[in-house]
């Protein structure tokens, strides 16, 4: 049996009133645990590991963001969260000091702790092989985010919603794979074979499997198995194991009742690197038979989803999954040179020019606005396209059709039609349903739009992105308290999520808590360098509050920046509403129409625009985006 996650070797230190503890990714202030993301996380091992020395920014990207390209940006944001979750103060250092025009260095004292004490100070101590394992603090803090997600929303459910997941017969988790430090995989291997056998097995008829984007909470975790099950809500999981030597992967896999612990199939395999795509599909076909005995030769084939012979179209895929799952403008740029490296391999791999797709929506889309949205359309679309052609069954791809044709193109019966298509493929795409749910609620459907944005979230309970669109669920209903509490239980899971940020921050504004929408602005806007969709909100959030003057200076220097480069037109309409000039702010608006995306769309439902709904100009508006009907 693999069920057990083995513990790493113990490495803990003493950081002035803080106790880390690296294997078990901990860190404690007074028997408190400090929460941080992991890249904050290894950032800050990185610095603790070499004090009181220098690290350079260099050595930093190189160690924190292995295989991943990214710039000084991202790691000056790092250190701001950093700072900001330990309290420290760049200009009084407790913690961390800048080291001008080289790096950072640790101030603290620093005190390398023994095995034992560490253990005892984190908290997490290694049980007997016959003992339940404790589970820390962070792991505790998961594993009580995932059970309050999956009570709170699968329970309720409307009974005809809830029987199209949640009451299906069978449900399942694929739970991070386990590694041997002296022979781990790739990155993009070790978790590349569990995400992909979890998209192969949503395919399985009748069986619920939770997202990945929700089991990656669980990577590098103690937490056992039997635990995760519980709090996901599921009756089996899949267990694995996963070593590389010398280009040959060796794989452990177990299908486990997690109601009692029994083994349902098990199997060890021994290949090449380079046959991993057969691989996938052996164990894929094998997990499926032992859940459904039945099923048919027919839906093992659209288990599938290799859809490749070249290993080296295979590995780029998965490289691009990894670096787009990080969900950054600069991974997901990398994400694009991935995608494209594997479609000039094998040129109809279906599966990466549907992330090629997805790449093009996220770039162009305003929370980022990276691209222009007409040529993030376009690019978008042909991909789309492509991988239809390539794979008329891929779901991904529909799903994605649905969403550029609602949100880009103002094309409502055709989102609808891609979007029952990719249900009809396949139902447990919670990313689909996601996608749905802010479409239903763009044409004003918010009662429907909330029940499918719950399906979504008993899918993938721990997804930040879609809990995000559950509290825009929430904001469009005008249940702003409602959406306060879902941004914040998005933030405690995830407290380096921007786009929960600015979601909080916009909800407390329409709740009239003008100075907490603000303080969360600030920090947003230096965050992010005063990047338009936080100093946007910024301006609008100081005009709520009557900050006039302040709000003028924002507009302006947005109207500044917008000379110089790319501002989505609907950013300047907001802040022209938040200084009181409503001619502007429907010039703005009107502009925006020319270049859409799902805020542009959803102008029929966004409570910010409340004030211009009097005005036949708004009418017209509607009109165009022909939801006047």
């Amino acid at each position: 049996m693999i069920w057990g996650h083995p513990m790493a070797t113990s490495e803990s230190y003493r950081v002035g009133d803080l106790t880390l503890d690296v294997a078990a990714r901990l860190l404690i202030r007074d028997s408190e645990l400090v929460t941080l993301p992991p890249k904050t996380f290894e950032l800050f091992v990185a610095l603790v590991r070499r004090a009181p020395g220098v690290v350079s920014r260099r050595e930093l990207m190189d160690s924190v963001w292995i295989d991943e390209l990214v710039n000084d940006e991202a790691l000056t944001q790092r250190v701001m969260l950093l700072r900001r979750a330990l309290g420290d103060d760049s200009k009084t250092p407790r913690y961390i000091a800048s080291v001008p025009r080289w790096g950072y260095r640790i101030v603290a004292p620093v005190q390398a702790l023994a095995g034992e004490e560490g253990a005892t100070a984190a908290a997490v101590g290694q049980a007997p092989a016959t003992a339940k394992r404790r589970v820390g603090a962070r792991e505790a803090a998961v594993v009580a985010a995932a059970a309050l997600a999956v009570v709170a929303l699968v329970a309720s459910l409307p009974s005809a919603r809830r029987a199209r997941t949640a009451g299906l017969p069978t449900s399942l988790a694929v739970v991070p794979f386990t590694v041997d430090p002296s022979a781990e995989p790739a990155p993009h291997i070790r978790c590349g074979l569990p995400e992909t056998l979890t998209n192969s097995l949503s395919r399985v008829p009748g069986v619920r499997v939770v997202a990945w984007s929700t089991m990656t909470r669980f990577q590098d975790t103690a937490i056992p198995p039997q635990q995760i099950a519980n709090s996901l809500g599921v009756t089996s999981v899949v267990v694995g194991r996963v070593t590389e030597d010398r280009g040959m992967l060796a794989v452990m896999v177990e299908l486990v009742d997690a109601r009692n612990g029994s083994q349902l199939w098990g199997e060890s395999y021994r290949r090449p690197k380079e046959n991993l795509l057969t691989l996938q599909d052996q164990i894929a076909a094998g997990v499926a038979r032992a859940l459904r005995p039945t099923i048919t030769a027919a839906e093992l084939q659209r288990l599938n989803t290799s859809h490749t012979d070249s290993f080296e179209a295979y590995e780029s895929y998965l490289k691009g999954r990894h670096a787009w799952n990080r969900r950054e403008p600069e991974t997901v740029g990398r994400a694009v040179e991935f995608f494209n490296a594997a479609i000039a391999a094998d040129p109809d791999f279906a599966p990466a020019h549907a992330g090629l797709a997805d790449c093009y929506v996220v770039l162009g889309g305003a929370p980022y606005g990276v691209m222009p949205p007409a040529d993030a359309t376009r690019l978008a679309t042909a991909a789309a396209e492509a991988a239809i052609r390539a794979d008329p069954s891929l779901a991904e791809a529909h799903a994605t059709l649905a969403l550029l044709a609602w949100s880009c193109k103002l094309d409502w019966r055709r989102a609808e039609e891609e979007f029952a298509r990719s249900f009809e493929l396949n139902p447990g795409y919670a990313t689909a349903h996601q996608w749905h749910a802010e479409y239903l609620a763009a044409i004003g459907e918010l009662d429907r739009a909330e029940e499918e944005i719950r399906i979504a979230l008993s899918l993938d309970p721990l997804s930040s992105v879609i809990g995000v669109d559950s509290g825009l669920i929430a904001y469009y209903r005008r249940e702003f308290p409602e959406a306060i509490v879902r941004y914040r239980r998005v933030l405690e899971v995830d407290p380096g999520f921007s786009q929960a940020a600015l979601g909080l921050a916009l909800a407390l504004s329409q709740a009239n808590r003008h100075g907490e929408a603000i303080s969360i602005l600030e920090d947003l806007a230096e965050r992010s360098h005063r990047a338009p969709p936080a100093l946007a909100a910024l301006g609008y959030a100081c005009g709520r509050a009557g900050q006039l003057e302040r709000a003028r200076a924002i507009r302006d220097e947005l109207l500044g920046t917008a000379a110089e480069r790319y501002v989505p037109a609907y950013y300047l309409a907001g802040v022209a509403l938040a200084v009181g000039d409503r001619n502007q702010a429907f010039e703005w608006l009107f502009r925006a129409i020319g270049e859409p995306s799902s805020l542009v769309a959803s102008l029929k439902v966004e409570p910010a625009v409340d004030p211009l709904r009097d005005d036949p100009r708004f009418d017209e508006l509607i009109r165009k985006l022909g939801l006047d009907g």
